[in-house]
């Protein structure tokens, strides 16, 4: 288990959302291993690469050389010489890792002509973040790994898990997830963390390698190319994704997206049940081919996607309830109580889950069924946010 002490970075620097580190819903092209060419790319397979884009981006293009992709790649977590020349100006050469490594956070924040501002309609790269200040927190923690590895300083990538988010537009779920950065050795690892939002458990943080995060650079990029329409270039870069992170639930959700958008529903659920063969958990892989099924008619799509849930062996309550949810925003009250019903199964001393389900008997107008579940959550953690969500409606109605 990771030892980590939690490091505050004020809100006007790093603020205001999580990393888009999947976006998902449903979508088209052929399963398999994703390619890349010189078409592609405008890259030669066999092209140098110039190291004074610093450690991170040069030991990444030698990795993706190996995978047999274009170094160039590696270019959106490449520095310049202007950067590094604004690190070691303020950063000494003397000192802890540690005490360094805080000055370069610190000089980030307060010595630099643009102000850092949370930015989530783009993922940039390390220099356009540098530029304008503007940031995820993907594009701020590789902008952090590479300086801190030009100064010879250890930072890593980490995926910290939390309560997934998701965001509807028309049938497209969004999946938030955070990335952020790690320091120290492992029995006193320091994590940054947003002070914004709710808490995370920096206990689960997990560390991945720097090609998987290059590789959720793609993803984010794709999936925002996706939004505006652009199909043939987040096909592409969705395709690099997938092949920088092969083993990623996340970027072959993705991947289904861009598929199902373009025609293919066939490679849609290919990439779908891959996803899920990666990890049985992934909510959007879930809800994105119960979308598919619907709409090619399967009447049974809810009680077919249960018994998918239940042969991979889904044990974790709020993936029914994330899904239960997807279904109440969409109308759907009948599907909605399946999952909820199959929550509180799993869980049935959860407060949250209780109040989940207890919202459903509201929306049923069954008022005293969702008053004996919202007494009983309340109990529970009357704190809980879902439980005092339900507590005001029943204010509100009263």
């Amino acid at each position: 288990m990771l030892a980590a002490r939690q490091l505050l970075i004020p809100a006007a620097l790093l603020v205001a959302g999580y990393a888009e580190a999947s976006r998902v819903s449903e979508s088209a092209t052929t399963f398999g291993p994703a390619t890349t060419s010189e078409a592609q790319t405008g890259e030669p397979a066999n092209a140098t690469w110039d190291d004074s884009a610093g450690p991170l981006a040069s030991s990444l293009a030698a990795e993706l050389r190996g995978l047999r992709l274009p170094g160039g790649l590696a270019e959106p977590f490449a520095i310049n010489e202007e950067m590094v020349r604004w690190a070691r100006a303020r950063v000494p050469e003397v000192g802890s890792a540690k005490n360094r490594l805080e000055r370069l956070l610190e000089m980030l924040e307060e010595s630099r002509e643009t102000d850092f501002q949370y930015y989530g309609g783009r993922t940039d790269t390390v220099q356009e973040t540098f530029s304008t200040g503007h940031y995820n927190c993907l594009s701020f923690s590789a902008l952090f790994v590479g300086l801190a590895r030009e100064l010879g300083l250890p930072a890593e990538f980490h995926d910290v898990p939390r309560v997934l988010q998701y965001e509807r537009r028309g049938a497209l779920v969004i999946l938030t997830r955070h990335i952020t950065v790690s320091y120290g050795p492992p029995h006193d690892q320091t994590i940054l963390e947003f002070d914004f939002g709710p808490r995370l458990d920096h206990r689960l943080a997990q560390p991945i390698a720097d090609v998987q995060a290059l590789a959720l650079f793609y993803s984010n990029r794709g999936t925002e190319l996706l939004r505006e329409g652009a199909l043939d270039d987040a096909d592409e870069k969705l395709a690099l994704a997938a092949k920088m992170a092969p083993e990623s639930s996340q970027v072959w959700a993705n991947v289904g997206v861009v598929r199902r958008f373009r025609g293919d529903l066939g490679g849609a659920e290919a990439a779908y049940l891959h996803a899920l063969d990666l990890d049985p958990r992934s909510t959007p892989a879930h809800h994105n081919l119960l979308v598919l099924w619907r709409s090619q008619g399967r009447h049974d799509a809810t009680e077919k996607l249960m018994e998918l849930l239940d042969v991979r062996g889904v044990r974790n309550p709020m993936t029914f309830v994330i899904l239960g949810d997807i279904e109440v925003n969409a109308g759907r009250l009948t599907e909605a109580g399946h999952y909820y019903e199959r929550a509180r199964d799993l869980a049935p001393k959860d407060a949250e889950v209780l109040a989940a389900l207890g919202g459903w008997y509201f929306d049923l107008g069954q008022t005293s069924r969702a008053k004996g579940l919202m007494r009983t959550a309340n109990k529970l953690d009357s704190s809980n946010p879902r439980v005092m969500e339900l507590r005001v409606r029943f204010d509100t109605h009263e």
